[in-house]
């Protein structure tokens, strides 16, 4: 194995974001070629060092706050996309239910007052059921949204202190 290929197979297992590992990678590079300069070969580098998902343990270990900033931008990113898949759901569900029910494709029977009509659908699934189910899967969306963020909060504000 050379040595571009042993970096490639650290940086694979590195957790943390491309800036930091192009500077690893430097690092490592400069490592290898000052022990190629001493009179090792690759080999026994890559022996000494040890195989590449222990030399990425190592680094992820010692430069945590690296994973840590990473799993915040996706919490971030997950939490946005939930809001928004959220918030279409629920403007969607309530203003296709508030169009529904003043529309005036319906027939209404019954009584001479609002309170006691009677609307009557043919349809074998309403448009009605489909808003409400919008409706319902936006505020379960929501509440996941606002439990993870809570959960984040929680979680990563004791690493920052």
């Amino acid at each position: 194995m050379d040595k571009e290929h042993y970096v490639k197979k650290i940086l694979k297992h590195i957790k943390t974001t491309d800036k930091i590992k192009e500077r690893i990678r430097a690092d490592i590079l400069t490592d290898i070629e000052s022990k190629e300069e001493s009179g090792l070969t690759i080999n026994e580098i890559i022996l000494q060092m040890g195989s590449p998902k222990e030399v990425a343990n190592d680094f992820n270990q010692n430069y945590p706050e690296c994973v840590f900033k990473n799993k915040r931008r996706k919490m971030g990113v997950f939490t946005i996309i939930c809001a928004v898949i959220s918030t279409v759901c629920l403007f969607v569900g309530v203003v296709g239910r508030f169009v529904y029910l003043n529309c005036n494709g319906a027939i209404y029977i019954g009584g001479a007052d609002k309170p006691t009509d009677i609307k009557v659908i043919s349809e074998p699934i309403s448009a009605l059921t489909i808003y409400n189910g919008l409706i319902k899967t936006a505020t379960v969306i929501l509440l996941i949204t606002v439990l993870s963020a809570i959960y984040f909060f929680i979680k990563y504000r004791k690493k920052d202190l």
